[in-house]
């Protein structure tokens, strides 16, 4: 996730599309998507 313009964005690879999208948080919790894994700074 990153904080860009004012609200927070995901950035994640989308089977469907075949790629790695960015998109408003917001957006992502309305479609419903469940989180299978994030990274994190060690």
């Amino acid at each position: 996730m990153c904080w860009l313009a004012g609200e927070w964005w995901v950035l994640h690879a989308d089977q469907s599309a075949g790629s790695v999208l960015r998109q408003r948080l917001r957006d992502v919790t309305r479609l419903h998507f469940q989180l299978e894994g994030f990274y994190a700074w060690k």
